[in-house]
Formats: C-alpha cells, sequence, structure tokens
C-alpha cells in the first residue's frame, strides 16, 4: 500500500502541454515532470521574473554566438548550472550538443538521483531568432 501512495505522489502535470493518452491533462511520471522543470528553467532568461531575478539560465544570450565548439560548451554549462541550481532531483551525467546553420539539438543523459536508470531527453532550437523553442523529445 505504501508502495503505490508513493508511486502516485510522484504523478503530476508536465509542461509543455501535450495530448497524451487521449487527454490533454493527464497525468505524468516523475522523469517527465523533472525534464519538464529542467526545460522551464533552461528557457527562462536571466533577470526576467522580477520577483526571483536569478530564476533561468544563460541559454538566451547565447542565441547569436558563433556555431565552434565554445558554444557547445557553453550550452552545456548553462543546462548543467540550470540542472544543479534548480531540478536538484536531477543527476546530469552527459550533455550532447550538435549543430549547424540553422538549427541546435541537445540531447541531456541524466538519472534521478539514486535511480540508476539513466534516460536521455532534449530539445531543438533555431539558431539567430532569440532561441526559438522548435520541440522536445
Amino acid at each position: 500500500m505504501a508502495d503505490m501512495v508513493a508511486e502516485r505522489d510522484l504523478r503530476g502535470l508536465a509542461l509543455p502541454i501535450t495530448r497524451w493518452r487521449g487527454e490533454y491533462w493527464s497525468s505524468k511520471t516523475l522523469p517527465d515532470l523533472v525534464w519538464s522543470n529542467l526545460l522551464i528553467a533552461l528557457f527562462t532568461p536571466k533577470n526576467s521574473r522580477p520577483m526571483m531575478p536569478t530564476f533561468g539560465s544563460d541559454i538566451a544570450t547565447l542565441c547569436f554566438d558563433p556555431n565552434d565548439s565554445v558554444l557547445a560548451a557553453d550550452l552545456e554549462k548553462a543546462v548543467r548550472d540550470a540542472a544543479a541550481q534548480w531540478c536538484r532531483l536531477i543527476v546530469v551525467e552527459e550533455v550532447i550538443v550538435t549543430a549547424d546553420i540553422q538549427y541546435i539539438s541537445v540531447q541531456v543523459v541524466f538519472r534521478m538521483g539514486s535511480d540508476p536508470n539513466a534516460k536521455t531527453k532534449g530539445f531543438v532550437v533555431k539558431r539567430n531568432t532569440n532561441f526559438d523553442f522548435i520541440k522536445a523529445f
């Protein structure tokens, strides 16, 4: 009985809202929830929230940087910093950045605290347009 209650408590709504199992407001699992929280932290520019100026990440400042290894390293640092500060349930194991002229794809390999199973999620953004969010996967 305690395991069922603990599993039920690890569910909630995840953003972005998607149609899943026939409903828009379906419950999501804990990995989906923390991934959603990380996306919100990553795509919120720092100093954009009046009462929480430190919330967010530096990804928005990287949108016009040259496409080189420095950009990949800066994106990795932004993901790791946001996860460490705002999503403490996530342990980031690896950040894989691939970029071309128009798009940047970021894959994050992470695990949940003491859970030994790693999960891989990612997102794609369009360059040179204030990092328009294209999709999360």
